[in-house]
């Protein structure tokens, strides 16, 4: 699989401690600069709903989210073109020494799984069950994401989960880790490879994406309150129905195809 890491082409010294991470796992790779979002929606995206991307970040759509989307967006284009799964990190990451190993695990189960996330997905004891744990692939485990956890710090995606992913990103609705949280929409189930083998920087280097004034502290309006309650009930609804339909079947065939690998 090709290894992409999106960065800004500026980002001399976040380049430079990614760089040293990937040589010295022996894992070739390619920079994608990354897009800035400068100009507007207009270059990525056929059109840019402020209203429901208010729901989703209480806010306007930022250039630096805007970029982000767009870079993710347009990997995913390259991926669905050339046929060929590719594995996507950011560079504000921190890779581990099992990520040769891992990979050779997700290159196994990518095209029936689709999409591998590769950094952790966080359970919490206060919310449902975030992941299902589905079976083992070499000595990974792979678990089926029934509640997707935000930032896309590393994954693996084959062409035709590209393709659909993609095929539903026409329209700017909100931020790409919150666009991947609604699989209903996208239709494209997600899994998870553990132990995760891509960890995020944490307060290493300045966000690449300037956030400005978000909402906190701001007071929102009430209707926008009740749009925000009502959105989150629906999808609520819409999660548990994809979970049990289109996730189960896919779970069952990851099952089949890990018992032939087995």
């Amino acid at each position: 699989m090709d290894i992409y890491v999106i960065s800004l082409i500026d980002a001399h010294e976040r380049r430079t401690a990614i760089a040293k991470q990937l040589d010295k796992l022996g894992l070739a790779f390619e920079f994608f600069d990354a897009c800035t979002g400068a100009d507007g929606y207009q270059p990525f995206f056929d059109g840019y709903n402020a209203a429901t991307y208010k729901i989703h970040s209480r806010r306007d759509a930022l250039p630096g989210e805007i970029g982000c989307y767009a870079s993710h967006l347009s990997l995913w284009q390259r991926c669905a073109q050339t046929g060929k799964p590719m594995v996507i990190i950011e560079d504000d990451a921190i890779l581990t020494d099992q990520l040769p190993a891992a990979l050779q695990a997700t290159e196994k189960v990518i095209t029936t799984c689709g999409f591998i996330r590769l950094e952790a997905n966080k359970q919490s004891s206060r919310r449902p069950r975030r992941y299902i744990p589905v079976g083992k692939v070499d000595e990974f485990e792979v678990s089926y994401i029934a509640r997707v956890a935000l930032c896309m710090t590393g994954y693996a995606v084959s062409p035709a989960a590209a393709e659909q992913l993609a095929k539903h990103s026409k329209v700017l609705l909100a931020p790409v880790d919150r666009y991947l949280q609604r699989p209903w929409s996208h239709r494209q189930p997600l899994y998870l490879l553990s132990p995760p083998v891509v960890l995020r920087q944490q307060g290493v280097f300045a966000s690449s994406i300037k956030t400005g004034e978000g909402a906190a502290g701001k007071l929102l309006s009430p209707s926008l309150l009740l749009r925000i309650v009502a959105i989150k009930g629906a999808y609520f609804c819409k999660r548990v129905w994809f979970n049990a339909t289109n996730g189960r079947q896919s779970r069952a065939n990851l099952r089949r195809a890990l018992t032939s690998l087995n």
